[in-house]
Formats: structure tokens, C-alpha cells, sequence
């Protein structure tokens, strides 16, 4: 077994070296229990956004990889958290797809006083994220109950 750092996977990868990323990083995460799975992703996501980015291939790896709906809540909590208007929205794609639409809001809820600019920020992308008339009315009627304006933002 192959035990890599997950520093080595903080880089960007690009182009070809995609595919190698991935075989790399699913090759690493497998033989992990699922706590040990999402420390290492949660690790290098943080790495890779102290640099400034979240790679879509690292969110779409977890998002196959992982398999505990409270590793997406983590995730979907740890993207809120971070708060970067560019990836926002694959986060909530990747993780809020894998909770529902429900526990989704759920979460959203619970980071509104936590991390109310990255809830702002995750406002805009919501109207897209609902498939289904019922789950529109659940995200209709959490944006009546808890509008966006009574977010507590930094002055």
C-alpha cells in the first residue's frame, strides 16, 4: 500500500495530469476508513485553498469517494466556511446533491451565524441547485423564513 502525504496532492492539476491525479488520489483515499478519508480530503482541500483555489477534480473525488452523509455535511460546512465566490457553487453541487435538498438547507441554516459570508455567497447559487417542484418549494419557503438581507454580515 502506497501511503502519500496529503500535502502532495495540494497542486493544481492540470491538463493531462488529471487523470493521474485522480487514479493517485482514489488509489490513496480507498483503503481508508471513511474518518481517515475525509481528514485526508478535508486536509488537502484546506491546503489547496490556502493557495488560493479548490480543485473541481479533488471536490468530485471526495464526492465519489466518500460515502457518510455526515462527511458531505462536513464538506459542504468546510466549503460555507471558506467562503470563495469562484467555487462556491461546487461545493454545493458535489455535496449538497450527495445530502438532498433538506438536509442541504440544513446545513445552510446552521452555518447562517457561523459563516454568514459564506452563506451570502452560497445565496446566489441556490435558485439553480432544486430539480424537482417539491424540493423548489422547500428552497421557496427557506428563503422566505430565513431571507438573505437578516444575514448578520461584516461591516
Amino acid at each position: 500500500m502506497t501511503t502519500r502525504d496529503p500535502a502532495s496532492f495540494v497542486q493544481q492539476p492540470k491538463g493531462t495530469e488529471i487523470d493521474e491525479y485522480k487514479a493517485a488520489l482514489k488509489e490513496t483515499l480507498r483503503p481508508l476508513s471513511e474518518t481517515e478519508r475525509l481528514a485526508f480530503v478535508t486536509e488537502i482541500l484546506t491546503g489547496q485553498h490556502r493557495e488560493g483555489f479548490a480543485s473541481p477534480v479533488t471536490i468530485a473525488v471526495a464526492r465519489q469517494e466518500l460515502n457518510v452523509r455526515t462527511s458531505f455535511r462536513d464538506l459542504l460546512k468546510l466549503g460555507i466556511s471558506f467562503a470563495d465566490a469562484s467555487n462556491i457553487h461546487l461545493w454545493l453541487e458535489a455535496f449538497g446533491s450527495r445530502l438532498g435538498v433538506r438536509r442541504t438547507l440544513e446545513v445552510i441554516h446552521q452555518c447562517r451565524s457561523t459563516y454568514p459570508v459564506g452563506v451570502s455567497k452560497l445565496w446566489y447559487w441556490l435558485g439553480n441547485f432544486p430539480k424537482t417542484e417539491a424540493e423548489k418549494k422547500l428552497v421557496a419557503e427557506f428563503a422566505r423564513r430565513y431571507p438573505r438581507s437578516s444575514l448578520k454580515l461584516p461591516q
